[in-house]
């Protein structure tokens, strides 16, 4: 992941995986029909806890009122990380849905990573922790 033309964040996947890159941001297609993971750059935020705060506003253009009901701690990188599972609303088109979000740092930057669907299926759920498992800095 870029931006403003620097790295920020490498992740490792499948040949067969299909990624489109944003300036701050990473769009994952993967090997089964609806394996779809997004990640973002959480610009000013310093710590994983900040982060936390502004997940709404991160995943909105994908997933809206996002209630996590299940919080996990992870280590990501070697840094602390939070998984956060819970309902909410699918951005397309309003239908009740899931989503499973991880906040974590890399270097001096903090990212979310998103899978959501009307149900989460655990294999997309695994694929995503997967993708994130195999963050590093460039």
């Amino acid at each position: 992941m870029q931006s403003g033309g620097v790295d920020l964040l490498r992740l490792t996947t499948s040949a067969d995986t299909k990624c489109v890159a944003g300036d701050g941001s990473l769009h994952f297609n993967g090997p089964l029909l609806f394996d779809e993971v997004e990640f973002w750059l959480v610009r000013g935020a310093k710590t994983v806890d900040e982060a936390m705060g502004n997940v709404n506003l991160q995943i909105v253009d994908q997933f809206r009122d996002f209630k996590p009901d299940h919080t996990t701690d992870l280590t990501i990188a070697g840094s602390p990380a939070k998984r956060l599972v819970g309902p909410g609303h699918e951005a397309d088109d309003g239908d009740a849905g899931a989503a499973d979000v991880i906040v974590f740092k890399v270097g001096d930057h903090i990212f979310v990573a998103c899978y959501h669907g009307e149900n989460l299926d655990p294999s997309g759920q695994q694929w995503m922790l997967t993708l994130v498992q195999t963050a590093q800095m460039p």
